[in-house]
């Protein structure tokens, strides 16, 4: 089946040059897929400060969520080692499976919720304290008496 491209005035296969509008109606685009393509380009081009502006504002509610989000969780998660409750020195303790990433820069950059709780859920909240000698028994550190 032929279609004409109102973009390039061009006769095309349907099917092969022409995305689907809509599959489950049988409707394909007006434009071909190459035509389509530049003029969403173009837009892109003449509109680009507007779709980094709305990035940028997404991107700062997206961190102040994970961030609020984040404080009630250490608010209601101790040290679990001395029972510290000030979140300004709480920190988590990656103990289960494969560490993805460090909690802290992943809010920074802008990861989602989901993913953080996962990470979270690797881990336990320590006191600064706490986690460095938790750290160092398991490491097996001089400052021990261990080499």
């Amino acid at each position: 089946m032929k279609k004409i491209c109102p973009g390039c005035s061009e006769e095309r296969d349907a099917e092969r040059d022409f995305s689907w509008k809509n599959e489950a109606k049988g409707t394909r685009q007006h434009w071909c897929k190459s035509c389509l393509a530049q003029a969403n380009s173009k837009h892109y081009q003449n509109n680009k400060q507007a779709y980094l502006d709305r990035a940028l504002t997404r991107n700062a509610r997206i961190y102040e969520e994970n961030k609020q989000k984040l404080y009630t969780y250490l608010s209601l998660h101790p040290c679990v080692d001395c029972s510290q409750t000030d979140i300004r020195v709480l920190e988590f303790d990656h103990i289960r499976g494969k560490k993805s990433g460090d909690v802290a820069k992943m809010l920074g950059q802008g990861y989602g919720w989901p993913t953080i709780e996962a990470e979270i859920a690797k881990c336990e909240v320590r006191c600064a304290n706490c986690h460095r000698l938790k750290t160092m028994e398991r490491g097996g550190w001089w400052r021990f008496g261990r080499s």
